[in-house]
């Protein structure tokens, strides 16, 4: 089933008539709103390393890959996002765009995005982070 941007879901009526159906109800209610692969991410507009973006537009027609962490210069993302940064052109071959999310400002991300390429440059080869980061200070993104 493909679901377009705008659909607008409406959850099923409950029927609950025994503890158990209520607890069937309500967990088939959290998984119905939970986002699974092939979903369609909210819109949202965020400033990121990259300039202010509405999300839904920077997508285009594109897939695209966004992927979050829980803070800056943190051992594992940092390694991770070295990473997608050295096989970007693999994604872009296959019409996928990237795009990070970290809890932190952009001054912080902008240092973080030298920090990566730096490490990763010692570590694993040519790292070149050309995606955006979202940046999450005064944001209510965390809310969607």
């Amino acid at each position: 089933m493909q679901i377009k941007k705008n659909d607008i879901r409406t959850p099923p009526k409950l029927l609950i008539d025994s503890p158990k159906n209520l607890l069937s109800a309500l967990y088939n209610q959290l998984v119905m709103v939970a986002l699974r692969l092939g979903s369609i991410a909210p819109d949202f507009e965020a400033d990121t390393t990259a300039g202010r973006i509405k999300f839904h537009d920077w997508i285009g027609d594109s897939w695209a890959i966004l992927f979050s962490h829980p803070a800056d210069f943190t051992p594992v993302c940092t390694t991770e996002l070295g990473e997608v940064a050295r096989r970007a052109d693999d994604f872009a071959a296959r019409g996928v765009k990237l795009i990070g999310l970290s809890a932190n400002d952009l001054n912080s991300h902008e240092k973080w995005v030298k920090d990566i390429e730096q490490y990763g440059g010692q570590t694993a080869g040519p790292t070149d982070v050309q995606f955006p980061i979202v940046s999450m200070s005064n944001s209510r993104l965390s809310t969607i």
